[in-house]
C-alpha cells in the first residue's frame, strides 16, 4: 500500500510494503493510487487488487488515470469503496466491486457533554483544491456565514474531530470528486444533519438521499438549507449509515473478497 499518503485524511502508521523486491512474498498486495498499481505492475506479483478510493484524475490526470485502470484490470481486480465508482469504471470498460470501508459504529456518536456552536456548520475545507467545491467556502464566507473548518491536511485526532462533530449545527458536503465521503458520515453519526451537494461523484450517493439529507444544486439553495436546518432526518440517516456496516465487519468481507 502507498508508501507516500499525500492526499489520504488521517495517517498511516508504517507502510505494509516497505520493500516492493520482496512483495512477492506477500499473498495480495493491495494498492490504493496510481503509482502503487504501476510499482506492482512492475514486479508481476501474482495477487493483486486495487483499492479504488475515489476518481483521483484532479491528482494523475484523467489519461493517465484511465490508462492504467485499463491495464490493471488485464490481471488484477479493482474494488471500490463506493457504488459510482463503479459507474465510473464501467465507462471505460473495466469491471469492478464494490466494498465500504465502514464506519467506526461504537465511536462516532453524539455527546450530550459537547455545547452546540449555535449556527455554526461544519465543512471539511477543499480550497487548496478549488474545482473540488467550485469556490463555495469562499462565496460562504463572503456572504458572513458562520463556518468551523476542518482542513483536509489538519493534524486532529479523532476524539477531536468527534467534538467538532458534535458541537455543529450540521455538516456541509461540498465536494464535487469522492469516493465514498467519510466525514459527513462520521458526523451524521454524531448527531449532524447533512447538507449534500447533490451531483454525481460528491461521494454522499451510497448514504444521502432526500429522505436522510439534505439536498442543494445550486448556492441559493445551500443557503435556504443552512438557515433551516432540517433536524428531522437524523434519525433516518443513523439508520442507513448502521445499514452501510461497521469498519471490523466490511474489512472482514474485503478479505473474503481477495481470498
Amino acid at each position: 500500500m502507498s508508501m507516500v499518503n499525500r492526499y489520504t485524511w488521517g495517517t498511516i502508521g508504517v507502510p505494509i510494503l516497505p520493500d516492493m523486491t520482496h512483495a512477492n512474498k506477500y499473498d495480495v498486495v493491495v494498492c490504493v493510487s496510481v503509482w502503487d498499481a504501476q510499482s506492482t505492475m512492475d514486479i508481476w506479483h501474482r495477487n493483486v487488487v486495487w483499492w479504488l478510493r475515489g476518481w483521483e484524475d484532479w491528482v494523475y490526470g484523467e489519461k493517465i488515470l484511465i490508462d492504467k485502470l485499463r491495464q490493471f484490470s488485464l490481471y488484477g481486480k479493482i474494488i471500490t469503496n463506493a457504488t459510482h465508482l463503479i459507474d465510473k469504471c464501467n465507462d471505460i470498460g473495466v469491471d469492478a466491486e464494490c466494498c465500504f470501508a465502514g464506519l467506526d459504529l461504537d465511536f462516532w456518536k453524539k455527546l450530550t457533554q459537547v455545547p452546540k456552536m449555535p449556527m455554526y456548520s461544519g465543512v471539511l475545507d477543499h480550497r487548496k483544491h478549488k474545482f473540488k467545491d467550485n469556490g463555495i467556502i469562499d462565496k460562504l464566507i463572503y456572504c458572513d456565514q458562520n463556518l468551523a473548518h476542518v482542513f483536509s491536511d489538519s493534524n486532529y485526532n479523532k476524539i477531536k474531530m468527534r467534538e467538532v462533530y458534535n458541537a455543529c449545527s450540521c455538516w456541509l458536503s461540498l465536494s464535487t470528486n469522492e469516493g465514498f465521503h467519510q466525514m459527513p458520515a462520521e458526523a451524521a453519526l454524531c448527531g449532524c444533519p447533512i447538507i449534500y451537494n447533490d451531483v454525481p461523484h460528491g461521494g454522499t450517493s451510497d448514504y444521502c438521499t432526500p429522505d436522510t439529507a439534505t439536498p442543494f444544486k445550486t448556492f441559493d439553495e445551500l443557503l435556504v438549507a443552512i438557515d433551516t436546518i432540517d433536524y428531522s432526518k437524523v434519525n433516518a440517516m443513523r439508520n442507513m449509515l448502521h445499514a452501510i456496516g461497521a469498519r471490523e465487519s466490511n474489512m472482514l468481507r474485503f478479505v473474503e473478497m481477495i481470498s
